[in-house]
């Protein structure tokens, strides 16, 4: 029978088989004249996409496996599918269709993201290129167990013209091979959807921006490979067949907005999330990028093999990382810091929370030590993420962390507390009947598959898949060493002498000799200095090429003195064989020092003689000095003078420390009056953190009876009254104790006061002597030397045995006084 093609009004072609012209005419306007048929709705069509799905695996399994007895007949023989696409003319396409192609589409996309999602899992024990692999064999496998079996039976009925024909051999090669290459094809859209593919990196706007364009970059690779895997599954399935190749854009456009829409629509909450995410972890960009992804880098070490990604694990590695953090804290020394700062790091080393100014007070004072602080700053910002439970040592996110912290771990205590009352005898019917636990378990698993979707589940994995990034390191690297000045080199000998060196120096720029850097206090010249303080004698001449020797603290201080005046050190050139440098007065170095400021090349060098001979001091006029020359100098001078009145009253050189405030004089302190008592070594203390107190921050505010009574009803709640009363008496004698020799440390040395509250704070927390031993020798040294050898002093080995003594202990050293008392009556 002859097949007639008639063309359309909107541009499409209508093929009929009809035994002439006029019978297909006919046909035409017969088919014309009747009224399509309504669309079936969204609803019809989720649960017609959903019925394809089992149909097209029960019909693979029978063709490819000999499994079963095939797809079922439809359960609603009257659905009528959406047809968008209508003609050429995008102003006549359907929309009003569009919602129930995407419920046709949804559930194979989701079936299909899935499988790549668990492929994916499996696969990455192989590392990344198996977790891509795992993740394509998931859903192209998917794909082809949905149409490969329809695919076959297709071929059959289109090769015999039999609706029950049964495909061969053949039919069930091509179908096999067309529909791999279709779900090859198709499978780039499912596997966007797998957790950190492609997750956005950025925060703030630009995080926003990277959200949007994952969306959208979701939702077209998926529209495109749905329209090419139909595409190619129509040329497969018609090639070399009689009627040849039969191809119907119509229908491929129709696939790649189905896949399209249901893709942007099951993208929405990772979008949404991405997009929320972005904007709150903000504070993770700028300043914080570096410390960010080194806090990262940290954290997923301490993940293990696990990994991250369990609310435990993720919990671990977490507290690990801020231990990790903080110890190292402990072990930059902050004694050149200002005061503010070092209260700052006692801080940071406690573990308490950090603010931004804090952070900053640090890098001021040390670029190491601040990077540090920021990653623990960073630290404590992710904390706001998710549900961060310390009483189950969980870190879970989404809806479901939320559930596993408000609901699901109290209704296992009562669970738990139903159980033991049970055993007992006691029944406890509660209120959790069995219809309401399985609604309750049916959201609760909801919410967790959505978490798991969108990637909410596990906040720690989401984060550092954004910001991991290996080539930030966790500590910051030494700076550079300096590079030494060029050396001039030696003069060409001629006939007449040495050749004359051309001048390579800029105008007004002192040449490298030694006398312009003395003003510089290079450290020849500060070792000299060091000398004249610690003999207290007028200036002598020096032999020729001085040594520079080991700085001694005098040198150091000064050298801080003139940093914090804003001189920088200058790199140490190598001592050229001139004596006079070193031995230039004060006098004559202000004058060298104004010569270089008006751009003059320093007097002349004095020809070397056979000794070496004293200087002789320029005149000048001292009230013509500027200010800025003056006032160093006589501080300097007041210096020396109050290190010479101290070497009078002493009888050997004590290490004398020079400091200088902003605004104050030079402060002269000498500790050799002071007596340090030895601390016997303890093993390494651990501050504990704000969130490891339980009762230190009470216990501040109360007095010693009132910490008393509290631990006793307490401790002893079920105790006789009188047994709560001496226990209270007990706990009031030891912390009345324990805070008189801080008070008293404080009212001595009151600018510790800081330092000095945080030891009794941690003391509150401390059960046992050697543990309270340990508090007090690590915060010793974080005190000044006075404060110490107080510290120590009260908190001798005695006094700390006597006051964290245990009941035992106590009732014991009663018995033997108690002994010792009849002793002595019955040797009177």
């Amino acid at each position: 029978m002859p097949t007639f093609q008639i063309g359309l009004e909107d541009g499409r072609s209508l093929h009929i088989e009809a035994d002439s012209q006029e019978a297909a005419l006919a046909g035409v306007q017969h088919f014309l004249g009747q009224k399509p048929a309504e669309p079936s709705g969204a609803a019809a069509g989720f649960a017609k996409g959903t019925e394809d799905i089992a149909n097209g695996v029960k019909e693979t399994a029978k063709q490819y496996l000999g499994v079963g007895q095939g797809a079922e007949k439809p359960s609603d023989p009257n659905y009528v599918p959406a047809e968008v696409i209508n003609g050429f003319n995008p102003l006549k396409w359907n929309y009003d269709q569009l919602p129930q192609k995407v419920a046709e589409v949804a559930p194979g996309l989701a079936e299909t993201a899935a499988s790549a999602m668990a492929g994916s899992k499996v696969g990455s024990i192989a590392g990344i290129r198996g977790r891509f692999l795992g993740g394509l064999a998931g859903a192209a496998g998917s794909i082809w167990a949905n149409n490969a079996g329809q695919s076959a039976k297709a071929d059959a009925v289109r090769r015999t013209g039999d609706p029950n024909a049964e495909p061969d051999t053949g039919d069930k090669t091509r179908a096999g091979l067309t529909e791999a290459a279709s779900a090859l094809a198709q499978s780039a859209g499912p596997m966007r959807f797998i957790p950190g593919g492609s997750a956005a990196k950025a925060v703030g706007a630009a995080g926003l921006k990277q959200a949007a364009e994952r969306w959208l970059g979701t939702t077209a690779v998926a529209g495109a490979s749905g329209g090419a895997a139909d595409a190619i599954s129509q040329i497969g399935n018609t090639i070399g067949t009689d009627k040849g190749v039969q191809f119907d854009p119509s229908r491929t456009a129709d696939a790649a907005i189905g896949n399209a829409g249901a893709a942007a629509l099951m993208g929405a909450p990772r979008g949404a999330a991405d997009a929320y995410t972005a904007a709150r972890q903000r504070v993770f960009g700028g300043a914080n990028a570096d410390a960010t992804s080194a806090y990262f880098n940290r954290l997923q070490q301490n993940a293990g093999s696990d990994g991250l990604g369990k609310a435990k694990n993720d919990f671990d590695a977490h507290e690990n990382t801020k231990t990790n953090l903080r110890n190292e804290l402990q072990a930059v020394d902050d004694t050149a810091f200002p005061q503010d700062t070092q209260n700052t790091m006692a801080l940071a080393r406690s573990g308490k929370p950090l603010t931004e100014d804090h952070v900053k007070s640090v890098e001021a004072s040390d670029p190491q030590a601040g990077y540090l602080a920021r990653q623990l700053y960073v630290a404590q910002q992710a904390e706001q993420f998710g549900s961060l439970d310390r009483a189950s040592g969980s870190w879970a996110g989404g809806l479901s962390g939320l559930a596993d912290k408000y609901a699901v771990r109290p209704f296992k205590s009562h669970a738990l507390i139903s159980g033991a009352a049970g055993l007992t005898g006691v029944h406890m019917l509660g209120s959790y009947a069995a219809p309401t636990l399985a609604s309750a378990a049916g959201v609760y698993l909801g919410a967790r598959a959505v978490d798991n979707l969108t990637g909410m589940r596990s906040p720690a994995k989401g984060m550092a898949e954004r910001f991991v990034d290996q080539n930030v390191p966790t500590r910051l690297g030494p700076p550079p060493a300096p590079t030494p000045p060029p050396q001039p080199s030696a003069p060409t000998p001629g006939p007449w002498g040495p050749r004359p060196q051309a001048n390579t120096s800029v105008p007004q720029v002192a040449p490298q000799q030694a006398p312009p850097q003395a003003p510089q206090l290079n450290p020849v010249a500060m070792t000299m200095l060091k000398q004249r303080l610690k003999q207290g004698l007028p200036q002598q001449p020096a032999p020729a090429a001085p040594q520079a020797p080991e700085l001694s603290p005098i040198a150091m201080s000064m050298l801080k003195q003139r940093m914090k005046a804003g001189l920088p050190q200058e790199p140490t050139p190598t001592p050229e064989p001139v004596p006079e440098a070193p031995q230039l007065s004060p006098v004559a170095m202000s004058m060298l020092k104004q010569r270089l400021k008006q751009g003059l090349p320093p007097e002349p060098a004095p020809e070397q003689a056979s000794a070496p001979q004293a200087p002789q001091a320029p005149q000048v006029d001292p009230l013509r000095l500027p200010t800025d020359v003056t006032a160093p100098a006589k501080n300097l001078m007041k210096g020396i003078s109050l290190v010479q009145a101290m070497k009078a009253k002493a009888t050997a050189a004590p290490t004398v420390k020079i400091t200088k405030s902003d605004s104050g004089p030079i402060q002269v302190t000498d500790p050799s009056t002071r007596s340090e008592p030895a601390a016997a070594p303890t093993q390494f203390y651990r501050p504990l953190g704000p969130e490891e107190m339980t009762f230190g921050g009470k216990a501040l505010e109360m007095s010693p009876s009132q910490i008393g009574k509290y631990l006793a009803d307490k401790r002893m709640a079920d105790k006789p009254e009188d047994v709560r009363q001496r226990y209270a008496n007990s706990v009031t004698d030891t912390h009345a104790e324990r805070r008189a020799i801080v008070q008293d440390t404080i009212a001595k040395h009151p600018q510790d006061v800081l330092t000095l509250t945080e030891l009794l704070h941690q003391l509150h927390e401390r059960g046992t002597a050697e543990q309270a031993k340990s508090a007090v020798q690590h915060y010793a040294k974080q005190v000044s030397p006075d404060t110490a050898a107080s510290l120590l002093t009260g908190f001798n080995d005695e006094a700390v045995k006597r006051i964290w003594a245990t009941s035992a202990q106590k009732k014991a050293a009663k018995r033997k006084a108690k002994k010792n008392e009849k002793q002595a009556e019955g040797n009177a």
